[in-house]
């Protein structure tokens, strides 16, 4: 275990990468800024209060940790954008059930959470979300939006909730969809507005 005292407001480059026996990182609350694979491939078996961050949290930042839920993203706008081939901010985080989305999210990168098996729930506000790139949701199948509502989004990229269980998918400003396997499946939609 490591605690990240107060004054450490930073979290660079591959800071925590590869520790694959750290189970528990405390002070992350404290955080501002997190870089590129900070913390990818650590074991990190906690909830994630990252209360205190803010712009945007780097590619691959915590892919393939064991992080079981995400209980604030602050003041986050921006999950790091990867290629189809890249590795998204959470994505293989197989232990993860839950997150908690901020007002000021306005871009989902791609791959963000891509082949995260265990979420169960997207819950806060995305009600600001401009962006959803490609794979970002993809292959999470134990996710489910009875009414998956976005009033800002404007780009949604190919297969970004690949098989997601979605009941309705309403996006007003969104003029067209990506050509690949988009919708369906937005996963198990039923229906589409």
């Amino acid at each position: 275990s490591l605690k990240l005292p107060s004054s450490c407001k930073t979290l660079r480059v591959e800071a925590l990468s590869g520790c694959s026996s750290l189970e528990r990182v405390d002070g992350f609350e404290h955080v501002v800024t997190i870089t590129n694979r900070m913390a990818n491939n650590a074991l990190l078996s906690q909830d994630l209060n990252l209360a205190s961050v803010e712009g945007e949290i780097g590619f691959a930042a915590f892919a393939s940790t064991g992080i079981t839920s995400i209980s604030s993203l602050g003041k986050c706008t921006s999950l790091a954008n990867t290629s189809s081939a890249g590795q998204g901010v959470f994505c293989d985080c197989t232990s993860l059930k839950s997150v908690v989305i901020p007002s000021t999210l306005t871009s989902i990168g791609g791959c963000a959470f891509n082949n995260d098996t265990a979420l169960e729930s997207v819950t806060g506000d995305l009600s600001n979300v401009e962006f959803i790139g490609n794979r970002a949701f993809s292959e999470c199948s134990a996710l489910y939006f009875e009414d998956l509502y976005l009033p800002k989004l404007t780009t949604l990229e190919w297969n970004a909730f690949y098989n997601v269980g979605i009941k309705k998918f309403n996006a007003p400003l969104l003029t067209g969809l990506p050509s690949g396997n988009n919708l369906p499946p937005l996963g198990k939609a039923d229906t589409l507005e």
